[in-house]
């Protein structure tokens, strides 16, 4: 809180903001602007214990609370691993109401760049960090230049969707920004992986609740998986995109997890709402905390650390509604932000994988053991379904779907 000059002389409910302390020494650093209902403050209030009632000894030490003139204008530095170089700070160039400037050379090349609106600490730096709403408009020099609107996204990078000189132009009166690279090489495009993946979900149980005492359904008795080449690190910014469809309406909830079923966290890219019409999805995944590895634990013999959480896969659950339901996924691409890698390959199906009520095994799409319950234009299955999309024996009498076509059987 922010108090008068007497400590307990309570002024308003604003100031640092939460801090959460740990048993480690961490290092607090915020900018902190005067203003408003702030004026006149003279002291910071920490409420020590705010969701600790009960004794806890809580320690600070190297405090400093100074003044600092902070610029304003537009400033850049590069980032080595999404780290911005705060001793490489450099002011871009105003004429009128734009602002340019060039960064990276051909024997320093960049590839990920930090632009923000003030300098004069790191926290203020990060704090008015901008981004571009999107990075396709990012061309080389015998490109037309095109401007995109940008935003104050706090502590954002920009990965650059390539590596070497970069012109950049700022229209600091419209918010929008040019980005071109000069000399260098550019990412090769990614393109969208073209499989067409058809996931036949069953009806699962009922889910166990007050209304089902005895009910044994889970959300994620249906799933479908697309794996990365490689594990991810917190903090890695990706790209998700897809076209997709149903059978009929319904929402699929998605999981981060390791290998496909080993579940580590719920949080991935979001509920994806399918309709019987085609849609496209498109969503910015950064790898949550919770997703990166950790230590497990320490062999007491041998002192090894072994770790977990090796994040490599996004989960869809496809159990959501009770009914089976035939769910469409094509042209999916995952890859990291400013196209410098795709994390899965551009053809095949060796990233896609299933699990299907009533299989205990996860079945990679495509496969040389085939997916019974899958089918896609390049893989057909001999598998029997009546019309609710349910598998059948192949006794089973009447109305049945096999290989994409009906049939009679009496």
């Amino acid at each position: 809180q922010i108090h008068n000059q007497n400590p307990s002389d309570y002024k308003t409910s604003t100031g640092l903001g939460e801090i959460s302390f740990t048993e480690q020494w961490q290092t607090y650093e915020d900018t902190f602007t005067a203003g408003g209902a702030h004026a006149d403050g003279w002291s910071f209030a920490f409420n020590l214990n705010s969701d600790k009632p009960q004794a806890t000894d809580f320690y600070f030490d190297d405090i400093s609370w100074q003044e600092v003139k902070l610029e304003e204008g537009f400033f850049v530095t590069t980032c080595e691993n999404g780290t911005p170089d705060y001793n490489k700070v450099e002011k871009f160039k105003q004429n009128g109401d734009d602002y340019t400037i060039t960064v990276g050379s051909k024997d320093n090349p960049v590839s990920e760049i930090m632009i923000s609106t003030t300098y004069g600490t790191p926290s203020a730096f990060k704090g008015g960090a901008i981004k571009p709403n999107s990075l396709d408009f990012i061309g080389s020099g015998s490109d037309e230049e095109q401007f995109e609107d940008f935003k104050v996204s706090n502590s954002s990078t920009i990965k650059l969707p390539g590596k070497g000189e970069w012109s950049i132009t700022i229209m600091g009166d419209q918010s929008r920004i040019n980005i071109k690279l000069v000399s260098g090489t550019m990412y090769e495009k990614i393109n969208p992986n073209p499989t067409e993946i058809v996931i036949k979900a069953k009806e699962r149980d009922d889910l166990k609740d007050d209304d089902h005492p005895e009910g044994t359904g889970q959300t994620w008795d249906n799933q479908f998986f697309i794996v990365a080449n490689r594990a991810l690190k917190a903090g890695e910014v990706t790209v998700v995109q897809f076209k997709y469809k149903a059978s009929a309406a319904a929402k699929v909830s998605t999981q981060s997890h390791e290998q496909p079923g080993n579940y580590i966290h719920y949080a991935a890219i979001g509920d994806v709402n399918f309709t019987e019409e085609w849609q496209d999805f498109n969503a910015t995944f950064t790898i949550p905390n919770e997703c990166n590895g950790e230590a497990a634990g320490t062999n007491a013999e041998t002192g090894e650390v072994t770790f977990y959480k090796n994040f490599q896969t996004i989960a869809f659950n496809m159990a959501e509604i009770k009914e089976a339901c035939d769910y469409e996924i094509k042209d999916v691409v995952w890859k990291l932000e400013g196209d410098s890698e795709s994390l899965i390959d551009q053809t095949g199906s060796k990233n896609f994988f299933v699990k299907i009520l009533g299989d205990a095994a996860v079945s990679q799409y495509g496969g040389e053991a085939g997916i019974k319950n899958v089918v896609s234009k390049s893989n057909v299955s001999n598998a029997t379904f009546n019309i609710a999309g349910q598998r059948v024996a192949k006794d089973y009498k009447g109305l049945v779907i096999k290989n994409g076509s009906k049939y009679i059987v009496k």
